[in-house]
């Protein structure tokens, strides 16, 4: 009894747990196992954790612990630096100031890192485990190869070089006064050593520095497109599921090389522009042969200068469904494509042949598709011409070949002036007679039976003499430069255009046109110019618009008054511009007063032309004429109107 209760006294007492039951409804709970509770042994602290727990100071940063080994392996052109009167040093400088230095003489490499066995162990977060190699190479062949290189050990945020990044698991060369970063810690390693390891000057200036940088930057983006490029194109192969190789091996059989074509963006867009520039090229003419085949389907056809292996003709054939233009515009496509399979579309070298000359003889100086029974323009008569000439040598022209040529065009031109006056003749007559009561039937039936000339041939006949004119005004200018010194000089001479006729004269080039006052009766004075036509008058009205402009242009001749003062030389210039101001006002006024006359003139005779045709009209059995009530003038103006003044 004694040793049961003395092993209850030292079992510790266990606190009892109620067992719970975990599980879903309508299943048996799953029953835990009941685990007894061990006491947790007492942590003494020691007085030096103690301390650390009690300051506030943040704990210095300790280095990581050493693996094994380092990811580098010594190259077999290693070696210590050479002596020399100065020494490799690497300078630390961190805001501003150097740090620290290291000696560089004592070891054939240098390795950069967070581990505590680096050479050179940096504790910022950005610092691999091993970051780079700082590695010295002896070369005696080449010297300029001797010297200190870089090489990053696949670091994470990288080494930079004179502030470039270094291409990782590769040896930069590094000289003498270049300064070294790793990743993004703010100190910079800065290279000391002989003068003979540093970088010789650029002989280039800034601006060709800084073109030079934009031109390797261009390089580098163009090398990084090509490699997406490749990237891409070797996604979009996919897998070849081990069958790459043979298919390579069997590439020559597969491929056929003329069913695929080279250069299509050349001819894509304008496929008959292209075809057509190289027919030319060719010296040959293309045509199309297009037939319809049935209801909206045309066959196109173009014979190439290509022959098969049996000798013939290579012909682009295309059936399209659709309008004639498309089906040409495809056959054109169709024949760029065998061209270009042939390799003649765009050749590097190639020797364009000569094109066959024309011969315009055959046809007389025409062309196939000329038709001069729907030509009403004398255009393919020109062309006609034109060829003609330039089939002819050209020859140089003498004094006497001008002198024929001007009695040539000065025959013509009376020719011309005889015609034109006359079909005036006979318009004017026409016009006579058109105006004179004659049955209209009758009239029509003369107009049928004589050749009646009307306004456009007059026009005509017109424009024709003008040219001829000018031609001639050519010739003679020429002539006048080839004829001998002895020679007076050739003048232009016209036949008068008037016979029979009074000759209407032309208007002054400057100034106003004189008008006579005649009497025609005793009731009415009115001014009549020389000409007395109405297209005359109408000239007249829109010549007195600009008098005041002429005016200003043309000098006005000298009054007596002004002629004795500039002879006698007295006179004061206050007068002078007094007696001018009054001339100008007076001659406004007369000019105003003309005006007004001219318009009544021509009101008058419209009323008189107005009431004749009036009477006419009512003398004719089927005209039946609206005539306004008594009191009314027919403008809708009525005596309201007048009375109430609107």
């Amino acid at each position: 009894m004694a040793t049961e209760a003395k092993k209850e006294e030292n079992t510790p007492e266990v606190p009892f747990k109620k067992p719970m039951l975990v599980g879903k409804i309508g299943k048996f709970p799953k029953r835990y196992k009941t685990v007894t509770a061990t006491p947790e042994p007492e942590k003494t602290e020691s007085p030096e954790e103690e301390s650390t727990i009690q300051s506030d100071a943040p704990p210095e940063p300790k280095p990581v612990e050493a693996a094994k080994t380092p990811p580098y392996e010594e190259p077999p052109w290693s070696s210590l630096p050479e002596t020399s009167s100065t020494e490799y040093v690497l300078e630390v400088l961190k805001n501003g100031s150097i740090i620290e230095t290291v000696n560089l003489m004592s070891r054939a490499y240098w390795i950069f890192g967070r581990l505590a066995n680096c050479d050179v162990s940096m504790q910022h977060p950005t610092i691999s485990r091993y970051h780079a190699v700082l590695q010295y190479r002896s070369d005696q062949a080449d010297a300029a190869r001797t010297g200190f290189y870089i090489y990053d050990l696949e670091s994470t945020h990288g080494t930079f070089l004179n502030k470039n990044r270094v291409k990782p698991r590769s040896y930069v060369r590094v000289q003498v006064g270049h300064m070294l970063k790793l990743g993004c810690s703010t100190r910079t390693y800065i290279l000391n050593g002989p003068l003979e390891d540093t970088e010789e000057e650029s002989p280039l200036s800034l601006t060709e520095l800084k073109q030079q940088r934009q031109e390797l930057l261009l390089q580098r983006e163009r090398q990084k497109l090509e490699e997406e490029e490749k990237r891409k194109k070797q996604e979009e192969r996919g897998i070849d599921w081990g069958l790459g190789e043979d298919a390579d091996e069997e590439a020559d059989l597969a491929e056929n090389p003329f069913a695929q074509t080279n250069n299509e963006d050349l001819y894509l867009d304008n496929p008959k522009k292209a075809l057509r520039g190289f027919f030319e090229r060719e010296g040959l003419d293309l045509e199309y042969d297009c037939t319809e085949q049935g209801m909206g389907q045309f066959l196109c056809k173009v014979e190439l200068p290509v022959d098969d292996e049996t000798g013939r003709p290579v012909f682009a054939e295309v059936l399209h469904k659709g309008k004639k233009k498309e089906a040409v515009v495809q056959c054109a496509l169709e024949a760029c494509r065998i061209l270009d399979r042939h390799g003649l579309l765009r050749q590097a070298t190639h020797e364009s042949r000569k094109r066959k000359p024309k011969n315009w003889e055959e046809n007389d100086y025409y062309d196939s598709d000329d038709d001069t029974f729907l030509d009403r323009t004398g255009a393919i008569e020109k062309k006609r011409e034109m060829r003609m000439k330039a089939k002819e040598p050209q020859r140089a022209e003498t004094y006497e070949s001008l002198i024929g040529k001007e009695r040539k065009i000065s025959d013509s031109i009376r020719k011309l002036e005889v015609e034109l006056e006359e079909a005036q003749r006979k318009l004017s007559e026409s016009e006579a007679s058109s105006s004179a009561e004659v049955d209209p039937l009758d009239s029509f039936m003369m107009e049928l039976k004589q050749s009646k000339p009307n306004k456009q041939s007059v026009n005509r006949l017109k424009s024709e003499l003008i040219k001829l004119k000018q031609e001639h005004g050519n010739i003679i200018k020429l002539v006048n430069i080839a004829k001998p010194a002895s020679l007076p000089p050739l003048v232009a001479q016209y036949a008068s255009s008037s016979s029979g006729k009074s000759e209407k004269k032309s208007l002054p080039l400057f100034g106003k046109r004189k008008k006579i006052k005649l009497q025609l009766a005793k009731s009415e004075s009115a001014t009549v110019t020389q000409d007395g036509d109405e297209e005359d008058e109408d000239e007249e009205e829109s010549m007195s618009v600009g008098d005041d402009e002429r005016e200003e242009r043309v000098p006005k001749p000298e009054s007596k008054l002004e002629a004795k003062k500039k002879e006698d030389g007295s006179g004061s210039e206050s007068r002078e511009s007094a007696e001018r101001s009054e001339e100008s006002k007076a001659e406004i006024e007369r000019k105003k007063r003309k005006n007004q006359r001219r318009i009544q003139q021509k009101q008058e005779r419209a009323e008189i032309e107005k009431q004749r045709g009036y009477v006419e009209d009512a003398n004719k059995e089927d005209y039946n004429m609206w005539v306004p009530p008594s009191g009314q003038s027919g403008d809708g103006r009525t005596a309201l109107n007048d009375k109430y003044g609107y």
